[in-house]
């Protein structure tokens, strides 16, 4: 495993990404260095490194706006500090206002948190380099000039690599599909914990669907040509596969009761694990550019499971174990389906390039994420409840604390590195704060232990140089997935820059060391003040949850739904699912005094998650039943449905009557038919429907408990809960 984890990050997008920016900066520093002096080539250089934080795997239209909003602000900071770089309260009007500046910008979300840092990194950068008492202009140009080419450079090689981003992103959301199969096949182990089983498989759907959605936004824009057709094919084959595997669950405790130790158990999780290696194998073809080996063979597991179901349903009586065995036989069932779609994606992978059709009457577009940035978003959060707000007068004033401090250490030779250190900890959540702290400095002492050892042989300034470029491009690399590794290059990065400056500097190292421990002490003691606790947004995402459950049981019962608004509600649903489950896990690594609710917090999670996977499996069944015909549903079962999408809305509304006109998609009058007229099996239906609304109550109650919670400040208990079987 650790081999093929080594692999997939060789050919990852940010060993790609790494290795661009390091060629990239690389180039203009060497080439201005000859042209124009090392001192132009270290302030090109510098604006090149800012912009090129920015510089991720992203459609082109989105990179370009990244990339010149960075070299254009990252240029007027440096020109800023310039001027301002004269006293120290000059400096400080600099760091308070450009802090405050870029910490708003985190109100336009993920995509806009590197544009955010790159202008405090300018700001520091700005800080840290010698005083200019004249020629401000010139520096600010020689620095813009840096970022501009560096913005040029990143944008076309952006274009060059279109393809092979895409490849990228579709493989890693392969991979990490293949990796929610093993915490399913998980589940199937004789010894299973299930609640770890639960908590680890939440905790990777949230991974999931992030990198899905990553892959959609690449995917999905410009597919023009074959081969981007054929990636669009596959990514829609790959999405239904996680939709058959999400709707494959079922009331693993009865299954653990009744079938313990049996050979049935082991079988399932086989087959489960097969089927992830089968997916890895696509994910290394697409990421490798390469035809995908044959399929795995999976009959020995499916005669066997068959066998076994079989065998065990005489030998038992039938009042003991039927519904053990029903659950058992619509996970079988189901992952067999999972399977007939993997093979349907090998054969477009191993098929002739220009054969691969996309769905009719889908349109992608509506699949990707929004890349406006309103400039009234950014206005709109000047108040004190709102968490970007707060979060920008906590980094302002911490920064402001921090330039202080740096002025009256008697070491401060490299104060700045002070106000770095609480600019990369410090974040709007407590639980990221708390970890990128940690990161910060395990990976400070890993890079001064190299970059000492590195300093010690004395390599030479060819092989220093090297290492410098390795340092950028690994920095840049493990920035998203392995913090404490960016870290660790960030630290041989600076030793190696004050090396080349003043090679007699015997204190760098341990100045680093010291700087990191006082930043990393200042930004944790600054997390406290003007919090942002998770708890205050959980109970608008508990009834944003609810209505996604509503939109997804519309969805699935009225007859009028076409395949992209079905698609579309289930997107809905598990990002939102996602989203309420990281912000309770960020809620667990908050102190335990901020913490609320958090019993009913994982049972409405939890059981929001099987609701969901039992409307996946009850789609499944209909259309199945309904494959060659219109779907036709009786009166009985869409005054169910209704009833069932009602619960929802009533449950995730402060004025219900006001939101139950919405419902009206879903009335009994457009089932289209008496009772005789039905074409499924109308008991089974309403059975399961009657199921899902004892669930769907018991999420009610949930949220009623937990929003009443949040508002008294004491933990309400809900009902008790209802069995979780699965249709």
């Amino acid at each position: 495993m650790a081999s093929s984890t080594f692999k997939q990050l060789l050919f990852s997008q940010y060993i790609t990404s790494g290795a661009q920016v390091s060629i990239g900066v690389g180039a203009i520093a060497i080439g201005l260095g000859a042209s124009e002096g090392l001192a132009i080539a270290v302030t090109a250089a510098s604006g090149a490194v800012c912009v090129s934080i920015v510089d991720q795997p992203a459609p082109a239209r989105l990179k370009a706006l990244q990339l010149f909003s960075a070299a254009l602000l990252t240029t007027v900071t440096s020109l800023a500090v310039s001027y301002l770089h004269v006293n120290v309260v000059t400096e400080m009007i600099a760091v308070l206002s450009i802090s405050f500046f870029s910490a708003m910008l985190t109100v336009y979300g993920k995509k806009a948190l590197a544009l955010s840092f790159v202008c405090v990194f300018a700001l520091v950068i700005g800080i840290g380099s010698p005083i200019v008492h004249s020629g401000q202009l010139e520096h600010a140009a020689w620095f813009g000039l840096g970022a501009l080419l560096y913005a040029f450079y990143g944008l076309a090689g952006a274009r060059l690599l279109m393809y092979r981003t895409k490849q990228q992103a579709l493989a890693e959301s392969v991979f990490e599909l293949a990796r929610y199969l093993e915490a399913k096949a998980a589940f199937f182990q004789n010894d299973a914990d299930l609640n770890h089983c639960y908590s680890d498989l939440v905790a990777v759907q949230v991974s999931l669907v992030e990198k899905q959605q990553t892959a959609r936004d690449m995917v999905f824009r410009h597919v023009v040509g074959a081969r981007n057709v054929r990636l669009a094919r596959i990514l829609i084959g790959t999405l239904d596969i996680s939709e058959k595997v999400f709707s494959s669950h079922a009331d693993y405790g009865l299954i653990h009761q009744r079938f313990a130790n049996a050979d049935v158990l082991m079988l399932v999780r086989d087959l489960a694990q097969k089927a992830a290696l089968d997916l890895r194998r696509i994910g290394y073809a697409i990421l490798r550019g390469r035809e995908a080996p044959h399929p795995v063979i999976y009959k020995a597991e499916m005669i066997a499971i068959s066998h076994e179901l079989e065998r065990i349903a005489q030998i038992l009586p039938p009042t003991l174990t039927q519904s053990a065995i029903s659950a058992l036989e619509g996970v079988f069932q189901r992952l067999s389906a999972a399977i007939v779609l993997i093979g349907e994606v090998h054969a477009v992978v191993r098929g002739p390039k220009d054969q691969a059709t996309l769905p009719e009457g889908l349109d992608l577009r509506a699949f990707l994420s929004t890349n406006t940035f309103p400039p009234a978003a950014y206005f709109r959060e000047f108040n004190f409840q709102s968490p970007v707000f707060r979060f920008s007068l906590r980094l302002t004033l911490a920064m402001g604390t921090g330039f202080i401090l740096a002025h009256v250490l008697p070491y401060a030779t490299h104060s700045y590195w002070i106000l770095l250190t609480v600019a990369v900890i410090l974040r709007a959540n407590f639980s990221v704060t708390r970890q990128r702290r940690n990161d910060r400095i395990f990976g400070t002492l890993l890079g001064c232990v190299f970059i000492a050892a590195v300093l010690h042989f004395k390599p030479g300034f060819a092989i220093e140089v090297l290492v410098l470029l390795l340092a950028l491009g690994l920095a840049h690399a493990m920035a998203t997935i392995a913090y404490r590794y960016t870290a660790a290059a960030a630290c041989v990065m600076a030793v190696l820059q004050v090396h080349f400056l003043n090679p007699g500097a015997p204190f760098a190292i341990s100045e680093r060391l010291i700087d990191t421990l006082v930043g990393a002490a200042l930004a944790f003691a600054f997390s406290f003040v003007l919090p942002s606790w998770e708890h205050l947004s959980i109970a608008n995402q508990v009834r944003t949850l609810l209505k996604a459950h509503a939109r997804y049981v519309r969805a699935i019962f009225n007859p009028a739904t076409l395949d992209a608004d079905y698609r579309l509600a289930r997107k809905y649903l598990f990002d939102t699912i996602a989203l309420t489950s990281a912000t309770f896990r960020r809620m667990l690594n908050e102190p335990r005094g901020k913490q609320r609710s958090v019993s009913e917090l994982n049972d409405f999670i939890t059981t929001s998650y099987t609701f969901a996977s039992r409307m996946a499996a009850l789609h499944h069944s209909l259309e199945g039943e309904t494959a060659n015909a219109s779907r036709v549903l009786t009166d009985p079962v869409c005054q169910r449905s209704s009833e069932l999408e009602e619960i929802f809305i009533q449950a995730g509304t402060d004025s219900p009557a006001a939101m139950r006109g919405t419902a009206s998609s879903s009335e009994p009058s457009q089932g289209g038919t008496a009772s005789g007229a039905e074409n499924v099996d109308e008991a089974a239906l309403l059975l399961h429907l009657r199921d899902a609304s004892i669930q769907a109550r018991w999420l009610a109650s949930l949220a009623d408990a937990i929003t009443r919670s949040l508002e008294e400040g004491a933990t309400v208990h809900p009902l008790a809960a209802p069995m979780r079987s699965t249709p």
